[in-house]
């Protein structure tokens, strides 16, 4: 019945051209985890969910390898949500015990990377690529090359905005560099104009610099004017705006 309920879903995809990637994951703490394994025909990429303190101690890994897919774990977290976890672990587990991981998941609140310890040195490694690493085509590339000057989520108490529905908070879903990022909430309309301030003052040299790039991201969801989105940025140099 598994199987036959895999194949209507696969066949309704194909019939409508929906780009989705199918992932088997079950639970590493299960016995036997690839019985359920539809067929090489219905998946795409194989995993484990796995919530452990101890990264070494995942098992079932060789077992997934067997079905000749790649491998993935499609969510991680510690099992003690005290926020005293170092995810670097998961980096020496990889290199040493598991080098067929392809990418990994992190979890949210108490089992996220944001919420435990070494964050910055786990996102960072050279081993690890990003969304900022990567070019899809549309242009959208960065560097963490340079000098940051100013860290924007160190400003939340001074953070203000027009049309602003939630926020400024600190948050790790649209980090560039350093572990937090500043979030404000919108409800984007077309044709319309916000304003995004931040009256905290900062001291940098920037006379002998001939260019300073300020990065901001936005969320894939709710855009309007057909998912474009012009901003302009405004830095205020002693007494004007810049």
């Amino acid at each position: 019945m598994y199987g036959d309920i895999c194949s209507i879903i696969l066949q309704i995809q194909n019939n409508y051209t929906i780009n989705i990637i199918w992932v088997y994951s079950p639970d590493q703490s299960r016995a036997n985890p690839s019985h359920y394994y539809p067929g090489y025909s219905y998946v795409d990429i194989v995993a484990l969910d796995v919530y452990t303190d101890d990264p070494n101690s995942v098992k079932s890994y060789d077992e997934m390898l067997t079905l000749n897919k790649p491998f993935a774990l499609a969510e991680v977290g510690p099992s003690t949500t005290n926020g005293g976890f170092d995810y670097t672990r998961w980096l020496t587990a990889m290199q040493s015990k598991f080098p067929g991981v392809a990418d990994f998941l992190a979890w949210n609140d108490g089992w996220s990377p944001i919420k435990n310890q070494n964050v910055w040195a786990l996102f960072n490694n050279q081993l690890v690529i990003n969304r900022g690493k990567l070019n899809l085509g549309d242009g959208a590339t960065s560097s963490t090359s340079g000098e940051v000057l100013y860290n924007f989520s160190n400003g939340v108490g001074q953070g203000q905005g027009t049309n602003v529905t939630g926020g400024p908070e600190q948050s790790n879903e649209f980090v560039f560099q350093s572990t937090d990022s500043l979030k404000f909430n919108i409800n984007l309309s077309q044709g319309r104009r916000y304003a995004l301030y931040n009256q905290q003052q900062t001291s940098f040299q920037v006379s002998e610099r001939k260019r300073l790039t300020a990065r901001a991201r936005t969320a894939s969801w709710g855009f309007a004017n057909n998912g474009v989105l012009t901003a302009k940025l405004y830095a205020k140099a002693g007494l004007s705006w810049t």
